[in-house]
This record gives structure tokens, sequence and C-alpha cells, in this order.
């Protein structure tokens, strides 16, 4: 009889011991998964921190960054040579292989308060941007994972950006809308 409960004893402590190591072999597996996930949002917090660093609104030449260069895949600091320091299209970091994309969208607060896809009659550019940030990679078990970041970014010179911090506060909308 006491055999009986030592084998039950070993068969009880064998499944515990086996299912502690499919268990640890989930927790690698997933915490995989979550590295590549956090170094795609790393990647794409990124690109859209490059993209807000314009120097000036209108397009310029190499190595200055104006806020109408800003496009699906295109706009962000440059390099000497006229390429973007952070492109668009396929980068590798520790052994996955992210595929960067990001796509615009114009949109302006034209006559009457009326939120308008594209560029209001009379004026110059959009009012801000919307841009989507897509990183693409397939994990080491084959699997394709997307990650997705959003922001908006207002056609507002840089150099007067920070004239809204000195002027008195009001809550009626601006009468003349910089272009």
């Amino acid at each position: 009889m006491a055999l009986l409960d030592v084998l039950i004893a070993l068969l009880v402590l064998a499944l515990g011991v086996a299912a502690m190591c499919q268990l640890q072999g989930l927790v690698l597996v997933e915490g995989g998964h979550a590295r590549a996930r956090a170094a795609a949002a790393q990647l794409a917090r990124a690109k859209l921190d490059d993209l807000r660093q314009f120097s000036q609104l209108p397009a310029a030449g190499i190595g200055v960054f104006g806020l109408d260069e800003i496009g699906s895949d295109a706009g962000g600091r440059e390099n000497a040579d006229g390429s973007l320091v952070l492109p668009a299209g396929e980068l590798s970091l520790s052994d996955v292989t992210y595929r960067r994309h990001w796509e615009v969208s114009a949109y302006s607060w034209c006559e009457g308060g009326v939120l308008t896809a594209g560029i209001c009659s009379g004026a110059r550019r959009a009012g801000f941007q919307q841009i989507r940030v897509t990183l693409s990679w397939t994990d080491a078990d084959g699997k394709t994972s997307d990650l997705a970041i959003e922001t908006a970014i207002a056609a507002i010179d840089p150099v007067l950006a920070g004239s809204a911090l000195i002027r008195r506060p009001s809550l009626l909308p601006p009468s003349v809308v910089p272009n």
C-alpha cells in the first residue's frame, strides 16, 4: 500500500513538473512577442516624433524639413544626401524584420467651423494632418502581427508655436487661422 502511495505521489509530481515546463515555454514565447510589439511601438513613436520636427511650414531644399513635405511614406528629417533618417520600408531589429509605413490625411476647419477633409478654398495648406504609422512583422513562429499609432500634427509655424504660451488664454476661437 505504501508503494502505491509513493507511485501516486510521483505521478502527481511528474504532472506538476511537466505543467511547469510547458508554462515556462509559453512564457518565453509570449515574452518574445511582447518584446517585438514593444520594439514596433518604439519605432512607430520615433517616426511620429520625427514628423513633428519640421522647422518651417513650406517645403524646402535638402536638409531643411518643412511641414508641406509630409505625405504618405514621405517627410521627416533628412540625411545630407536628402534621404530620410527614418524611411518607410523594411528595417531589422533583434532578428525581427519590421515593415514601416505611414499614411497622411489632410483636414481643415473651414468656413462655419466645419471639419473638412483636404484644404479649404483660399488656404495654402490644411489646418492639420492626421498621420497613421503602421508597423508589421512576422514572428519566429510565422505569425504576422501589426501595430498602428495615430496622431495629428497642426500646421503651426514652429517660430510662432511658443507664442501660445505667452498669450492670455481666451475662450473665443481665433479670428485668423495661420496658413
